[in-house]
């Protein structure tokens, strides 16, 4: 696959997610059927889906896919580090 092709897959599995927290049901089950459709989920589709978690404070659903994404080979990145920070800020005030 040329690199050009691998962009477009990897933009493709980002532009898919839904980023509003009224969608974070039909965003999960979109982000876990990726792989079903030949794209791999990237940190910024994590990231998107982890952020929608904790605004929900949904805190360990967004610990396990965390955990879920460093087990998938998929690295965090200090925007993943920054959104996880924060939601447990948030909810320790």
């Amino acid at each position: 696959m040329s690199l050009l092709g691998l962009m477009k897959k990897k933009f493709a599995a980002s532009a898919l997610l839904p980023q509003h927290q009224w969608e974070l049901d039909a965003a999960k089950e979109l982000l876990l059927s990726l792989p079903l459709k030949g794209l791999q989920p990237n940190t910024c589709s994590y990231n998107i889906m982890i952020s929608g978690l904790c605004k929900e404070g949904k805190l360990k659903e967004a610990n396990t896919l965390f955990n879920k994404m460093e087990e998938k080979g998929c690295l965090p990145d200090g925007h993943t580090y920054n959104i996880i920070v924060q939601a447990f800020i948030w909810v320790m005030r």
